[in-house]
């Protein structure tokens, strides 16, 4: 408004309109600064998972993007709208718990400044996980390969503890340990349920059953459980708690005195049920002089060493040692007889004789029989070295000396 100075004053209007200028000193604004969402792990392409939403105080256009936490891909935004979805291709993976994805607005700066303006925003996405991993036993060739326990232990002894992972998470991938049973069998072996630490259940002896078959399973928590499982075999070792056998009692043999030094004519045998070092035999003889007869330490074949034609009788004690220092001991009677004396007459020439393939042990497999021209009853048998490589093994068959 305008006055003048007359004596009237006199005024004038007139309008003055201002028109103010934007200039871009505002940041976006977004509608929270945490948003919080989950999604299944195994859901597939496109899921949506979130929507972020700012606006820009300056009126300015805004794009949006994933600036940290997306490291795998598995998360794209919509640049305009803020829609955020699991990628098309290739199929997300999602791991883990959750991500934590950083999402910045950026204003397009149109209302005019120095540099355009940006924001940012937290979206935590929570993966709700999916049963889908059975456990694994990732060890299961190593224990298959080194699982043993000594036999004659008390019940409760260690022999190995196991472990599965489970790629799942919280219940899912917990798991429990068992063996798989069959029906009314009596488990030899227990294992805890939470460490997989397995112990005996019973007392083993190893010569009558050398190993033993498991299943393990490992069982995880969920509502469907999924169950892994590693089969093993656990072997029994062997420890020295049985003494050589001889295959007999008594060992008789009817000897000419006019036998040459170093002539073998008796071969003794005895077996030990443990295993290894500990069933590995070496045969003695009582070391009453003179030494008329010797044996052969590995063989045990009984052999002449010095003249004994001055002798009628000769009685010695035969020793088996196992490699583990356990002994027994057998005697040997060897009559010296004249040289007059003509040799027993066998009633056949030969004997032929088929045996069954799997015949056990002490089966008897034929009857032979040889008489003395002289009348003397005291007639001893023992089976020599075969003629061929087959059967210059240790002698299997063994005679009754008195059929």
């Amino acid at each position: 408004m305008a006055v003048d100075k007359g004596e009237v004053p006199r005024t004038g209007t007139t309008t003055v309109r201002i028109r103010m200028a934007n200039v871009n000193d505002e940041a976006p604004d977004f509608s929270q600064h945490v948003y919080r969402t989950f999604v299944s792990e195994d859901a597939g392409p496109n899921t949506l998972v979130a929507t972020v939403l700012a606006k820009d105080p300056d009126g300015d256009g805004i794009t949006y993007k994933i600036t940290s936490g997306n490291e795998e891909g598995n998360f794209v935004i919509d640049s305009q709208k803020g829609l955020i979805r699991l990628r098309s291709s290739p199929p997300p993976h999602l791991q883990g718990v959750e991500y934590v994805l950083n999402i910045t607005a950026v204003d397009d700066n149109a209302s005019g400044g120095p540099q355009a303006l940006s924001s940012t925003a937290q979206v935590i996405v929570g993966v709700d996980d999916v049963n889908n991993n059975k456990p694994v036993f990732e060890k299961c060739q190593q224990y298959r390969e080194s699982t043993s326990v000594l036999e004659n232990q008390p019940a409760g002894t260690f022999v190995l503890q196991v472990h599965a992972v489970d790629a799942d998470e919280g219940s899912n991938g917990r798991v429990t340990y068992g063996f798989m049973h069959k029906d009314s069998t009596v488990p030899a072996f227990s294992i805890h349920p939470d460490t997989g630490t397995i112990v005996t259940a019973r007392k083993f002896d190893r010569e009558r059953q050398r190993e033993y078959a498991v299943t393990l399973t490992a069982t995880d928590q969920a509502a469907d459980p999924l169950i892994g499982i590693c089969q093993l075999t656990i072997h029994i070792l062997d420890q020295n708690d049985n003494n050589p056998k001889f295959e007999n009692i008594r060992y008789e043999y009817f000897l000419r005195e006019d036998t040459m030094i170093g002539t073998s004519f008796l071969r003794v045998a005895a077996h030990d049920d443990d295993f290894g070092t500990n069933a590995a035999i070496a045969y003695s003889m009582s070391g009453e002089q003179p030494e008329y007869l010797r044996v052969n330490p590995l063989t045990g074949w009984v052999y002449v060493n010095q003249p004994i034609s001055q002798r009628t009788y000769i009685t010695r004690e035969i020793v088996a040692t196992d490699g583990g220092n356990r002994s027994s001991s057998v005697e040997l009677s060897v009559t010296i007889t004249n040289v007059k004396n003509q040799p027993p007459q066998w009633d056949k020439e030969s004997y032929t004789v088929v045996i069954p393939e799997n015949t056990v042990r002490d089966t008897p497999v034929v009857t032979i029989k040889a008489t003395s021209p002289l009348g003397d009853p005291r007639v001893t048998y023992n089976l020599a070295d075969g003629m061929v490589p087959e059967t210059n093994m240790p002698v299997p068959l063994l005679p009754d000396p008195q059929p």
